[in-house]
């Protein structure tokens, strides 16, 4: 399957009804797991289900639900909720990874609506170029004067930018899940969450390229907006540990600023994309 957005159809009438509500999908880079979108028109599926069940979502090889059917979440059925969810799916261990699929939304273990996700790609691929040098506008918030780094922000609008751009500089977040740290345990999307809280807090990222002047490896740097609460434990995600702190000197006109006071810093080997540890060096 392909990045895109997905339009559904209903069991009555088999032909695409944008009304209905969409799903888009991006894959991680090494497609252990899969980030989705979803938005259902309320209306049209309360006419449509006529059930008191709730609505779940699930991925299948066909229109039904089976054995292998991977599911994917569950609507609030709450009078006032929007149906809408964000979420992601452990995509490692599925047996149709490059099959044509369909993403189903039941009620009961009934099919109330299907998308045919092999065949309705509405929006096209990530750009050829992928080097993380093309996109981005430079922008220092340091004042850095170790001319190994550089630095780029980027003003985001939705979550899918932000993932959209770490599988444009090939780095895994999700591979934190399997970093071993005493006292520590990473879901696999705590870095895309915390990600994702960054950016509702304060509107954009802040990009990094490092290159180590003695060994010559070269690492990404993925600076997220926030405050530093690393002595309240409790208040900050265990994921920080991981992070190095640095408070910002400048900040963009064009965001608002008194949502933040600096960047959590995590570093990701470039070649293959695993976040590593950032250690300063003892003089």
């Amino acid at each position: 399957m392909k990045d895109g957005y997905y339009y559904f159809k209903s069991l009555d009438n088999k032909s695409i009804d944008k009304s209905l509500g969409y799903i888009s999908f991006t894959i991680s880079a090494d497609r252990h797991l899969l980030y989705f979108q979803c938005s259902l028109n309320k209306e049209k599926l309360n006419n449509i289900s006529h059930s008191k069940y709730p609505l779940e979502l699930y991925m299948s090889p066909v229109t039904y639900i089976t054995n292998t059917s991977l599911f994917m979440g569950k609507f609030s059925s709450f009078p006032k909720n929007r149906l809408f969810m964000d979420s992601s799916v452990s995509f490692l261990h599925s047996d149709f990874k490059d099959e044509n699929l369909y993403v189903i939304v039941t009620a009961g273990g009934r099919t109330i609506l299907f998308s045919e996700i092999h065949s309705q790609i509405l929006v096209t691929e990530s750009p050829k170029s992928q080097d993380p040098e093309s996109f981005g506008v430079p922008f220092d918030p340091f004042n850095t004067t170790n001319s190994s780094y550089k630095w780029f922000i980027h003003t985001l609008k939705a979550n899918s930018d932000a993932t959209e751009i770490f599988r444009r500089m090939h780095i895994h977040p999700e591979m934190f899940a399997k970093v071993k740290v005493s006292g520590a345990n990473f879901m696999p999307d705590t870095f895309i969450r915390t990600a994702y809280y960054a950016l509702r807090v304060a509107g954009h990222i802040l990009r990094g390229e490092y290159i180590d002047p003695e060994s010559g490896r070269k690492f990404v740097v993925v600076g997220l907006p926030g405050w530093n609460v690393r002595t309240k434990r409790r208040q900050a995600p265990t994921i920080r540990i991981y992070a190095r702190w640095i408070t910002a000197i400048n900040k963009p006109t064009e965001i608002s600023s008194n949502n933040y006071n600096g960047y959590w810093l995590y570093y990701f080997d470039y070649d293959s994309g695993n976040p590593v540890r950032a250690v300063l060096k003892k003089n």
